[in-house]
């Protein structure tokens, strides 16, 4: 049975609803009535929170930088070394995508770069922060004698990136057929053997 939308409707719901549909579907099938048919709610009802599938991407894109940021803050918090403080940014990601698998299909989508410039925009603007502050934590670790020297932070940032987005990717649309946990844990060793100074 359809609901109206009510306030108390969180954002994670429609977040989930949106995820659950590019997955299966992809970028393109996301639509405000899909959206709704996936939530429970009438169309009518979530139009008056999500005019079109613009701003539901924009909604998706404002959590993205969120919960990057918490995550990144975190983990600084929570450790005394780059390393640790990459490992701990590595997993959380790794978790986040385990529970929205349909993440980078955005990153990635012509809806994104290509429709919605806009949108593109924001998104490799967060992208940019993002790198900055990874490249932040890894010129520290090398200050403090942890990181070799000759890492370049810029090229270590985008092989980073690579060993969560990768598998990820493969696996949210079952091109290859691993233990995603088992070779994330293999790629972080690989990675992290390559960054230490020891």
């Amino acid at each position: 049975m359809v609901t109206k939308l009510h306030t108390s409707i969180r954002k994670e719901q429609i977040i989930e609803a949106s995820l659950s549909i590019i997955i299966k579907q992809g970028v393109n099938a996301l639509t405000v009535r899909n959206v709704a048919a996936e939530v429970g709610v009438t169309a009518s009802s979530l139009y008056r929170h999500y005019k079109n599938k613009a701003a539901i991407m924009s909604a998706l894109l404002d959590l993205l930088f969120e919960i990057r940021t918490d995550i990144i803050n975190q983990a600084r918090n929570n450790n005394c070394n780059a390393l640790d403080t990459l490992e701990e940014i590595y997993h959380s990601y790794i978790r986040l995508l385990e529970q929205y698998k349909g993440l980078g299909l955005i990153y990635f989508s012509d809806f994104v770069n290509f429709e919605y410039p806009e949108l593109g925009q924001r998104m490799r603007n967060d992208i940019s922060r993002g790198r900055k502050e990874l490249e932040q934590i890894i010129e520290s670790g090398k200050q403090q004698g942890e990181i070799a020297p000759k890492t370049n932070a810029e090229q270590a940032v985008i092989s980073f990136i690579c060993l969560y987005i990768m598998p990820s990717m493969l696996k949210s649309r079952n091109l290859h057929h691993f233990d995603l946990s088992e070779q994330t844990e293999a790629n972080w060793k690989i990675f992290r053997d390559s960054l230490s100074a020891q």
